[in-house]
């Protein structure tokens, strides 16, 4: 009996320690499968308190870090459109027949397909 006592508080003991440990483990498991709000429930104190304080602040980074990139791309897709478009219509509108393919009409594309230059130049830079 007391040898059965011993090896349940030695169980109970030995896996009380890597719990924080496996909820670490598993919770950067779901940010691998995609779960951007991965988080550890911090209660351990010491090391393994500050590792999981540590993997909450990287996910929290690593999701504004995913938010601000979708804001990125949406601007530069929006940026992007407009001077495309402007071209595109145009092109499309020579091509018709609807309108004459003049000098200022070139100028205008000309421009368009600057500002076009402009927005691809800086995100080059920024890189």
């Amino acid at each position: 009996m007391i040898l059965v006592l011993a090896v349940g508080v030695s169980v109970l003991v030995a896996t009380r320690p890597t719990r924080p440990m496996r909820a670490v483990t598993a919770a950067a498991r779901r940010m691998r499968a995609g779960d951007g709000s991965a988080r550890v429930m911090v209660r351990a104190k010491g090391e393994v308190g500050e590792l999981g304080a540590a993997f909450n602040e990287m996910s929290e980074h690593l999701d504004r870090m995913e938010q601000q990139r979708k804001a990125m791309v949406s601007d530069v897709s929006h940026e992007l459109r407009t001077p495309l478009s402007n071209i595109r219509g145009w092109l499309e509108a020579t091509q018709d027949g609807v309108a004459k393919l003049d000098p200022a009409l070139t100028a205008s594309l000309v421009e368009e397909a600057m500002v076009l230059q402009h927005i691809v130049d800086d995100l080059h830079s920024s890189r």
